[in-house]
């Protein structure tokens, strides 16, 4: 149950959260994605799951993706932004991420402020999308594209 509110978020959510780009079965995406991490620090990653946004609003499909090692619990969350590869934090828990529009961060936001066992919030402002993903077992983060800075900044999270 650790990571049951993402779950069930998931499940209400989906339509919502920028359902896979047409065009591309998900493991042509995957392969895609993992081929743009060049680094020599990154040798060894491979996409694992994604979710689609326009995080910096401009009319094109962004990928926020989950990474993970030869450890199936131990990677990185990244966004591709154009040609750009932003990384957003490094996990020890089972990659799962969520891209939110501007309701479901609302609906989210609603369900942890609600729960007794769950504990944070999302501060997410006037952002169109955000990406949440858990770092530890019982830590999630969440991200939004700040347009001023040309970069992701941490816009809340929670713990369970």
């Amino acid at each position: 149950m650790k990571h049951a509110i993402l779950s069930i978020c998931l499940f209400i959510l989906w339509p919502a959260n920028g359902a896979h780009a047409g065009g591309e079965t998900d493991r042509t995406t995957l392969d895609r994605l993992t081929a743009l991490l060049r680094s020599p620090e990154y040798e060894g990653y491979f996409a694992a799951t994604y979710c689609v946004a326009d995080f910096d609003m401009d009319g094109k499909a962004d990928h926020a993706f989950a990474t993970v090692t030869n450890s199936p619990v131990f990677g990185a969350y990244f966004v591709q932004l154009g040609d750009r590869i932003i990384e957003l934090a490094h996990h020890n828990a089972h990659p799962e991420l969520l891209c939110l529009d501007a309701a479901g961060i609302g609906k989210l936001n609603d369900t942890i402020v609600a729960s007794e066992t769950i504990h944070g919030n999302i501060e997410s402002g006037d952002l169109h999308y955000v990406v949440c993903g858990f770092v530890k077992d019982t830590e999630a983060v969440c991200w939004g594209y700040d347009q001023s800075g040309k970069d992701f900044i941490v816009v809340g999270g929670w713990t369970n």
